[in-house]
């Protein structure tokens, strides 16, 4: 058995942004009080076409492909490969993607792609995707902060603070996704990888497999043709219409709202200057906090359906569409990865849906409703509304808003003490406490998803075209395609009616008040061994709020089910061979729940730090170490929420979302070292360095697969399975160096700095491949330049200098073994700006 790769993706992003910001502060002071107020408001507009040219082997689940001229690595193997991705876990069963396949065969290194999948509609070739997704973000946040410090005598000090932030927000997105079929020669590589595209000859749509009216087939007479057929031409390359299937759409609307109100109180009274043990004590300080933030958000799922796919209606092929140009256009891939040769030979072009009306809500609508190949769609029903603007309008169901209201109360003391020894030697440091307490109050819905309809039988005379039915006869040439009596075994309604009624219920509104209390001490001291020399050590306790957004009360239950047919015939002799006898059994298997989870806690961690640092002249060095103990980390799993009975079967109710699954330990070493080198002459006593190194290892739980609500140890539920048992912490690199050259005077100031990090995990499973996935080592280089000129200061920076590529691998199997994941090449990026100072 021999290993391949027979998939690819490449992907362009355009952004046009445009951000306005306004800022304005006045001041008033005396000698004893100062009051600042303070207003900002930001204004964003994000407009982005996103462009992907795609095919892999669960794009298409069930797929054959064949490869041919396939060259191997025969030195690669591996004991053990999991059979599938498993988008969504399953491809029949749960965890049927987890079974493991040794592989000695060797590696594919590059290969031609066929298939023959969809010969009976006339295709040839693999169908690739062209997906383009048109993105519009609006925001607009205003903030208003008023701050007084008073100091009331030469003592005792007031710090006051009250702000207000209000803020909106709302999102779109449109999907349009084709489909062309190619052939293609693949060679995998992150660095320089090859993709080349070839036209089948045999290739031509049937035309009883396409929407155009103003194709046929031949008709015969006797077994001669007597009336020649009358096809859609055949593309001559990737960007021609005539090659292309408007094959699905999607839209996506989210709106959102939320409210800030804060108000703060720090006292400060300073009792340096005691006699004996009272002259340890420097200042106590103390203070509280009150914040109410609110927020309601609606936001609605991906709402993907097809529009034009063979097996609903017939292709609608872009070319023989009444005004093609204004749906579609030709994008060209020529120059993907800049210029690198990605994509090689003739065919570098390809049709996807014109960005023009991918950013338009109005004017995409619009186009499907003109188009007579798509009065009827395959399935896709909007779920907004065309009010004329490029935006549109979301329609949201009860469960697609939250309400969610947040209010934490704080309040602390800390003494900070100091004290001064014979020989330079002192200490000084603090120790305190802060009181933490969150009232969460959630509002909801709680959502049940209806399963799709069971479609009748067609009417026996009602003769070809007709939709939403399903026949038993083929209308055309008479042939039989389902049983008589599979309407009444094909669907779940016919075998779990308390299944399907609980699937229908009307959603339910939920509310939850939930506390949250926290005490949270900290101590910190700094030994100064002498005016150079000190050691420093820390011990704190912190928390980390879950999203606000993760914490909304609507959830939506959605049961899946488990089909089981009848044995396949395979004598082509049988009169059902070939034909629809419906199920033996359709059964409930589980009710999965998605969205929110009100139940989340704080992330809280424990901080050791301990460091040495030496301040020389023009510079200091410093050896640092740490250990964190985290709790309740918050990551992607599943949760049992029991069990309920329907039909006679216990299903497990699992939820699937933000969940706190994990512990974890953090420890490491960091040095950092800078200097400005003044003993050296002329103008390289401007020259300087800073660099560190930090050291890291950072351990956490394996997130579980699959809940186990009977408590017996055992997984009930394999739906998503973590591979691996991978115990590294998500963002973490083990090794993470930065190192910055300086040139600085009065005129000018230039900085060249250099970010380099190791490996880390991305995440524990990738919906793709199902593995877990890492970003691999990388170093970027940067740079910026200030020039003084009187009350005139011009500055600019670049980003990315030697072009350096973002890249990932996945974990294959259980050896630990690397595969390319992908790479993106990310613009350098160059700000130039000026600032004069009044």
């Amino acid at each position: 058995m021999v290993g391949i790769t027979p998939g690819f993706q490449l992907r362009n992003t355009q952004f046009d942004r445009d951000r306005i910001s306004y800022y304005g502060a006045l001041q008033w002071r005396t000698d004893s009080l100062q009051a600042t107020f303070k207003y900002i408001r930001v204004e964003s507009k994000i407009n982005s076409v996103e462009q992907t040219l795609e095919w892999f082997p669960d794009h298409n689940g069930g797929v054959q492909v064949g490869v041919q001229n396939l060259q191997l690595d025969k030195n690669w193997g591996s004991g053990g490969l999991p059979l599938c991705s498993g988008p969504g876990g399953r491809p029949v069963q749960p965890g049927d993607c987890e079974t493991l396949y040794p592989v000695r065969g060797g590696l594919m290194e590059s290969g031609l792609v066929t298939s023959n999948n969809d010969s009976w509609t006339g295709a040839r070739g693999r169908d690739i995707g062209m997906l383009g997704v048109g993105k519009q973000e609006e925001a607009t946040t205003e903030d208003f902060s008023l701050n007084v410090k008073w100091n009331a005598t030469d003592r005792f000090y007031v710090t006051l603070d009250g702000q207000y932030t209000k803020a909106d927000a709302r999102q779109r997105q449109i999907w349009g996704g084709m489909n062309s079929y190619f052939n293609f020669y693949v060679k995998p590589d992150l660095d320089h990888p090859r993709v080349e595209f070839f036209i089948d000859p045999a290739h031509r749509f049937n035309p009883g497999n396409t929407r155009f009216t103003g194709d046929r087939d031949p008709i015969t007479t006797n077994g001669v043709v007597t009336t020649p057929g009358v096809y859609i031409p055949s593309p001559t390359s990737s960007a021609d219409f005539n090659g292309a299937n408007f094959q699905f759409a999607a839209d996506q609307f989210q709106n959102g709202k939320g409210d800030l109100y804060a108000l703060r109180g720090d006292a400060a009274y300073d009792v340096s200057g005691g006699d004996g043990l009272a002259g340890w004590f420097d200042s106590i300080k103390f203070g509280a906090r009150f914040a109410e933030r609110s927020q309601v958000n609606s936001e609605m799922a991906l709402n993907w359906g097809a529009i034009a796919p063979a097996w609903a209606g017939g292709y609608g092929i872009a070319g023989t569409f009444q005004d093609p140009s204004k749906g579609f256009e030709a994008v060209s891939y020529k120059d993907f990865f800049r210029g690198d040769g990605v994509v090689q030979g003739n065919n570098t072009d390809f049709v996807f849906v014109n960005h023009n009306i991918l950013n338009d809500y109005s004017a995409f609508r619009k186009y499907i409703a003109s188009e007579p190949q798509l009065t009827t769609l395959g399935n896709w029903v909007p779920r907004g509304i065309d009010d004329g603007t490029r935006f549109g309008r979301g329609v949201y169901r009860p469960e697609d808003t939250s309400d969610i209201t947040e209010r934490t109360k704080n309040a602390y003391i800390r003494v900070d003490f100091k004290h001064d020894f014979d020989g330079d030697m002192s200490i000084d440091g603090n120790v305190g406490v802060r009181y933490s307490r969150t009232e969460l109050q959630s509002s909801g819905f709680q959502a049940f998803r209806p399963f799709n309809p069971d479609l009748p039988s067609c009417n026996p005379a009602g003769g070809a075209g007709q939709q939403n039915c399903q026949y038993t006869f083929d209308p055309t040439t008479g042939q039989r395609l389902r049983t008589d009596n599979a309407e009444s075994r094909d669907d779940i309604r016919d075998f779990a009616p308390q299944a399907v009624a609980y699937a229908e219920q009307a959603a339910i509104p939920t509310t939850l008040n939930l506390v949250d209390e926290r005490w949270l001490p900290s101590f910190n001291m700094k030994f100064n061994l002498n005016r150079e020399m000190l050691f420093r050590f820390g011990y704190s306790k912190g928390l980390s709020r879950p999203n606000v957004q993760d914490l909304r009360a609507s959830q939506e239950y959605v049961i899946t089910t488990t089909t089981t047919r009848y044995p396949q015939i395979t004598d082509r002799n049988d009169p059902l061979f070939g034909v629809d006898r419906g199920a033996q059994d359709i059964s409930a298997s589980e009710i999965r729940v998605s969205r929110g989870n009100p139940f989340l806690k704080p992330t809280t961690a424990d901080n050791f730090d301990l460091s040495y640092e030496w301040y020389f002249k023009g510079g200091y060095l410093s050896v640092a170490g740490f250990y964190k103990k985290l709790q309740n980390i918050i990551t992607n799993g599943d949760l049992s929420l029991g069990t309920t009975t329907l039909d006679g079967k216990t299903l497990n109710i699992v939820y699937n979302g933000p969940v706190n699954q994990a512990k974890a330990t953090v420890k490491g070493v960091e040095i950092g070292y800078q200097q400005f080198f003044d003993f050296l002459p002329g103008p390289l006593k401007h020259l300087g360095f800073q660099g560190n190194y930090t050291f890291i290892d950072a351990k956490t739980t394996p997130p579980g697969n699959g809940a186990d609500a009977d408590g017996d140890g055992v997984p009930d539920d394999v739906t998503q399975v973590f591979r691996w048992g991978v115990s590294d912490l998500t963002g973490q690199s083990k090794h993470i160096a930065n190192a910055v050259a300086i040139y600085q005077d009065k005129v000018v100031e230039a900085r060249l700095a250099y970010n380099w990090r190791s490996s880390y995990l991305l995440t524990y499973r990738d919906y793709v491949t199902g593995n877990p996935i890492y970003a691999d080592t990388a170093g970027f280089l940067d740079a910026s330049l200030k020039f003084n000129i009187g009350n005139l200061q011009l500055r600019g920076s670049i980003a990315n200098i030697l072009d350096t590529k973002s890249k990932a691998y996945g974990i294959i199997d259980s050896g630990g073994q690397k595969y390319d994941r992908f790479s993106f090449l990310n613009d350098r990026r160059i700000v130039i700006g000026a600032l004069f100072r009044i």
